[in-house]
């Protein structure tokens, strides 16, 4: 298991900043800014000098736009931002964003901090970049910061959370399209948990905010175009007409992530009162051409890297514009590569810096089989059915071909889903992977049946298990169970269980369907994952 010491982790976005706390035990926790964990990595200069950042910021700026800066992140070359009448050195302005993370991590923890911070940067970034954020943190109050570039951080995520094996050379393209910008990085593995960037590139009038820009250009050609009102909305003057430019704003933007989980969405346009709707077939027609440059790139970022197609492991969809679904059917129309997606794109940096610069997991004792190249099949006999057999498949080593239903199988319980040859685009909703250790003498092993007793945590009713709730908007995180997606209950569970001949101490063994059941009650359950420890 990876060892994971307590800290932690903030991804300084263009448009967004993300924290990741790590605590006592490898649990993870993302932190909530006003029930979300995004935090608007905006400042706002007030006429007493101090600087508001976030959703303070946000709503500042109605009333007073020239004292406002979205994007701080992307003036750091600037040395310094002219807000209103006040001139605000660049390193302040990231420095009380990443402030406004280090009081929220202090509340979190009773007014403790963690003596490790983690910072995620662009793989770009060179030592002055690097500096200036550095520079910013510790003028934020934050102690033990350490670098690590945004690719790395998705990598290891890929590989020590998620759980997919990769040898020596192989590499993963990371696919990062976040609110303001997209990156694109071909990270190889070199070593045991060590990665180089192998190629990167990245643009920086692309984000999901230019997708929010689309749909309201969307309306204003569809939506009674001649109306005068429409040119308040591009150049409001007053406080009002500013007000009714947000709005329009913000339903473009709940609009385009509807209609990464439906076929249609409402959009109201202010100052015309006038509800429309848009179609996803429609949505797709006004993306395409941000998304199609993207995918251009993205493939010649993966010819520029010189790694063989057959050492190219996957593509991970990372940032919260990668929701939406035509970047999947793109990237795989393009690359003949089923994207991997998981269920909360924006917290895989900053999690994943976490992991990066943690010990990594034991390698495998002397003996154990190396990963395979082709898949194989164990009989496994559970006290709920004595009679029938599970089949239990080991994930296709990452060499050759894609194997296609290996990766649904293997990374759907996750919380994500794969989008390969012929499946839908929406998420798959399939139960919760469980995972825990079982202490076996070398007599039950050699016995090869054994009977197990295991605590079984029951599922939050609320999130039913997905850590997310719905019910409060797109990818917020469950109040009740505090993102564990468990309600804190146990029950017991007895298993008996037929091991596959020639196991040894530390193989996985994963038991498909016993784990925990889909949240729709339509998915298949997820399974079970066993890590044997023989003594």
């Amino acid at each position: 298991m990876t060892s994971i010491a307590p800290g932690l982790a903030i991804d300084f976005g263009t448009s967004h900043t993300v924290a990741v706390l790590a605590r006592d035990g490898g649990r993870f926790e993302p932190l909530l800014f006003g029930a979300s964990p995004l935090l608007p990595s905006a400042v706002f200069a007030a006429a007493d000098g101090r600087l508001l950042v976030g959703h303070d910021a946000d709503r500042s700026a109605r009333v007073d736009p020239a004292r406002y800066e979205p994007n701080p992140k992307r003036r750091l070359d600037d040395g310094a931002l002219l807000l209103g009448d006040a001139e605000v050195a660049v390193v302040d302005a990231c420095a009380a964003v990443l402030g406004r993370v280090r009081e929220e991590a202090a509340r979190t923890l009773g007014g403790a901090l963690p003596r490790r911070t983690v910072l995620t940067c662009p793989a770009g970034w060179g030592a002055p970049r690097r500096g200036l954020l550095t520079a910013a943190a510790g003028a934020a109050g934050l102690t033990g910061i350490e670098l690590v570039s945004e690719p790395v951080a998705a990598a290891a995520y890929y590989t020590r959370v998620l759980g997919h094996r990769m040898r020596d050379g192989d590499a993963i393209v990371v696919y990062d399209f976040g609110g303001g910008t997209f990156d694109v990085s071909v990270v190889r593995r070199t070593g045991d948990h060590t990665w180089e960037t192998a190629a990167a590139d990245g643009l920086d009038d692309v984000g999901g905010i230019d997708l929010d820009a689309a749909v309201v250009d969307w309306a204003r050609r569809t939506v009674q175009p001649d109306h005068p009102a429409w040119r308040r909305l591009r150049a409001p003057r007053t406080v009002a007409e500013r007000r009714h430019r947000r709005h329009l704003w913000e339903d473009a933007r709940a609009a385009k992530e509807q209609l990464s989980r439906g076929t249609t969405a409402g959009l109201a346009v202010p100052m015309l009162d006038v509800d429309t709707h848009l179609t996803r077939a429609e949505f797709e027609a006004i993306a395409r051409p941000w998304l199609d440059r993207t995918v251009r790139l993205t493939r010649d970022t993966i010819r520029g890297s010189k790694v063989p197609v057959d050492r190219l492991a996957g593509v991970f969809l990372v940032g919260g514009a990668s929701r939406t679904p035509l970047v999947a059917t793109l990237l795989h129309q393009a690359l003949r590569r089923a994207p991997v997606a998981i269920e909360q794109p924006e917290l895989v940096v900053a999690h994943g810096g976490l992991v990066a610069l943690s010990a990594p997991a034991p390698s495998p004792p002397p003996g154990a089989p190396p990963p395979s190249s082709s898949s194989h099949t164990w009989s496994v006999h559970t006290g709920s059915s004595p009679g029938s057999s599970q089949t239990w498949a080991q994930a296709s080593s990452s060499t050759g071909p894609f194997d296609w239903s290996a990766f649904d199988n293997l990374f759907a319980g996750f919380g994500f889903t794969t989008f390969g040859p012929g499946q839908n685009q929406g998420v798959r909703r399939v139960g919760r992977h469980y995972e825990t250790d079982v202490v076996l003498t070398r007599a039950q092993v050699r016995h090869g049946v054994v009977e197990l007793h295991l605590d079984w945590p029951i599922p939050c009713a609320v999130c039913r298990g997905t850590g997310i709730d719905r019910r409060a908007g797109h990818g917020h995180p469950c109040t009740a169970c505090g993102h564990s997606g468990l309600s804190g209950t146990r029950t017991r569970r007895t298993l008996n269980v037929r091991l596959p001949a020639g196991v040894t101490d530390g193989q996985r063994v994963r038991l498909a369907g016993q784990g925990h059941p889909s949240p729709d009650g339509a998915g298949p359950a997820g399974d079970l994952l066993i890590t044997i420890r023989i003594r």
